[in-house]
């Protein structure tokens, strides 16, 4: 099963995308049919440049793989979940520092499960869920202070005033004074209990399910979940909208809990991969009947198209979703690798029908081949 979902995610990794108990505003529950299309967009309607960041590659610098990547400060923050440790670059791609604490004492993790960038209080903060903490560095990679937060989740994020957002569909957690929180989104205020914002999911846990799924966009923070077909807007402890995504077919959850299932077999929309906030538009890439969509959503109108794909027009080179949004959707980064390229490489041998050059293709490999195989971020710019 892992080894199909995997071959299913390279296949579209040229894909642009290739109720609460004290809520106190009433949520605007809007509903989006969402109809599957043949065509491809390109990609030119949406990213008007593409700029080819190598990393250096040194000793310190070397990056075994990147899993994550921000950018603020005019500077990259690397999740190498390799070294467990985040690498940080300078816009030109130059090494400039890493934070790499492991161990047992104060200002140290055992893990990084998500990182994220606190711009409120212009921190690194560090999410090690063994530990039930939350650890805070500086810019520069300083040990700041560690927050508890014992909570177990499948996604994590800042928000914009520096507050934490926890998804955790399929944990029962509980506060520091043992008070049962239910299945869903959990806020946590400084030098407060977490509290559940949003009840939803199941507690049964389901290890097919991708965790990437809060993504945000200047005050607001989207959620998108995978066990119901919902978009979240979240706004601190308010949910002021919630958009509902009608694919015609319901969800069948007997699908998770089977032992024998296959990916080709699926008759209903399946997994939310690499949502993003980009311009003008939420954006994911779902799985249906074997194949892989694309679905972009305006946020201001409620306006969707959903795409087979969206061809690559501007340079015939490569663009995944599989970053990180930045500067508020203006700009999306991109994480290019040997692996990925490998997999890519493959996977135009077998759909000649797919736009690339391959003159542009050969230059990225030189590229990377002479920095040490180390990745190159591809940065690409919103209109």
């Amino acid at each position: 099963m892992m080894q199909n979902l995997k071959r299913y995610y390279f296949a579209f990794i040229i894909i642009l995308l290739s109720s609460c108990s004290d809520r106190k505003e009433e949520t605007d529950k809007i509903v989006i049919n969402v109809n599957a299309k043949t065509e491809q967009l390109p990609l030119s309607e949406i990213i008007t440049r593409l700029d080819y960041i190598p990393l250096e590659s040194g000793n310190a610098s070397f990056i075994g793989a990147i899993s994550d990547v921000h950018l603020f400060d005019k500077k990259y923050f690397v999740l190498d979940v390799g070294r467990e440790q985040i690498t940080i670059f300078t816009e030109e791609g130059d090494y400039n520092g890493k934070i790499k604490f492991i161990g047992n004492g104060p200002g140290e993790y055992s893990k990084i499960d998500f990182f994220d960038i606190n711009e409120f209080d212009k921190t690194i903060d560090i999410f090690d869920i063994r530990k039930g903490k939350v650890l805070r560095y500086d810019l520069y990679g300083t040990f700041v202070e560690e927050i508890r937060a014992r909570i177990i989740c499948r996604d994590f994020e800042v928000t914009q005033k520096g507050n934490y957002l926890f998804y955790s569909p399929d944990e029962v957690n509980e506060t520091a004074d043992h008070k049962t929180l239910g299945t869903g989104i959990i806020l946590m205020k400084r030098n407060e209990n977490p509290k559940l914002i949003a009840e939803l999911g199941n507690v049964t846990y389901h290890p097919i399910l991708t965790g990437d799924s809060f993504v945000q966009h200047k005050d607001k923070v989207y959620l998108f979940s995978n066990y119901t077909n919902t978009i979240y807007e979240i706004n601190e402890d308010q949910i002021p909208r919630e958009i509902e995504l009608d694919f015609g077919i319901d969800i069948d959850q007997s699908f998770f809990t089977s032992v024998n299932h296959n990916i080709e077999d699926i008759r209903f929309p399946y997994l939310k991969l690499n949502p993003f906030v980009l311009h003008e538009n939420l954006g994911f890439t779902y799985i249906y009947k074997g194949k892989d969509n694309s679905v972009l959503i305006d946020y201001n109108t409620g306006k969707s198209k959903t795409y087979r794909g969206i061809k690559n027009d501007l340079d015939g080179g490569f663009f995944v979703i599989n970053g990180h949004p930045v500067n508020n959707g203006s700009n999306y980064i991109s994480i290019l690798d040997s692996d990925i390229m490998s997999q890519y490489e493959e996977y135009i041998s077998k759909n000649p029908k797919v736009p690339f050059k391959s003159d542009k293709l050969d230059s990225l490999k030189s590229v990377m081949k002479l920095n040490n195989n180390n990745p190159i971020l591809v940065f690409g710019s919103t209109l």
